[in-house]
C-alpha cells in the first residue's frame, strides 16, 4: 500500500503554520517538509520543558564558580590548571556550564574568558 506515510506526515504538521507540499512533475513527485523547529509547531514547546529541570552542579563546577566568584573571570589554562584536566575535558565542562546558564563565554579562540552569568535583571 503505498502513500500511507503521506498521511502520517500531514498528521505530525497539523498545529504547524507552514504545512508541507507536494509538488508533481511528469516523471517524480516532491515533497517538501518545513523545519518543525523553526516552524512554531514543536518549537514552541521544546523551551518551557527544558527550565523545569534543575541544574546539578557538580564539584568541578563548585570548583569552577567559586573561582569565578573571587577572582571575576578565568582562561581556558586557568580552568585546565584549576581542575587538572585536560583541554577537551575542560571544553565540556565549560560548555555544559554555559548551556545551563551558570557561566557566560566572552571571546573565542587563545583570548577566551569565562565570567559568571550576569542577571539581566541587574
Amino acid at each position: 500500500s503505498y502513500g500511507t506515510g503521506i498521511r502520517r506526515i500531514f498528521k505530525l504538521y497539523e498545529n504547524c503554520p507552514v504545512q508541507p507540499s507536494i509538488e508533481a512533475t511528469t516523471n517524480a513527485f516532491r515533497i517538501v517538509l518545513p523545519n518543525m523547529n523553526t516552524c512554531g509547531g514543536s518549537a514552541e514547546r521544546a523551551p518551557e520543558a527544558a527550565p523545569k529541570a534543575p541544574v546539578t552542579v557538580t564539584p568541578q563546577m563548585k570548583t569552577v564558580l567559586d573561582y569565578l566568584a573571587e577572582y571575576g573571570e578565568m582562561s581556558d589554562e586557568d580552568l585546565q590548571e584549576l581542575l587538572n584536566v585536560k583541554k577537551t575535558r575542560a571544553y565540556l565542562l565549560a560548555r555544559q556550564m554555559h548551556e545551563n546558564g551558570l557561566i557566560e563565554i566572552i571571546g573565542r579562540g587563545a583570548e577566551k574568558k569565562y565570567r559568571l552569568k550576569q542577571d539581566e535583571k541587574q
